[in-house]
């Protein structure tokens, strides 16, 4: 599942700026709903995942890089 398809990178972006870890994101498809907190907590369907490297914060610091001229 990829965030972007569902939410503004914009919107993720000022989550992760938030003053605090207070926050939670959750979406709902058609067969899951995932949740995903200020602390990089990921649930699928209730379940917690261990995600491979991932956490809102290292992916959006690997967008803006993208993002930058070279």
């Amino acid at each position: 599942m990829s965030v972007e398809r569902y939410v503004s990178t914009d919107a993720t972006r000022e989550l992760v700026d938030h003053d605090n870890d207070s926050w939670r994101l959750r979406l709902e498809t058609r067969d899951h709903v995932a949740e995903i907190t200020g602390d990089d907590a990921v649930r699928v369907d209730g379940e917690p995942v261990e995600p491979l490297s991932w956490s809102v914060s290292s992916q959006l610091r690997r967008e803006e890089a993208r993002e930058r001229p070279r």
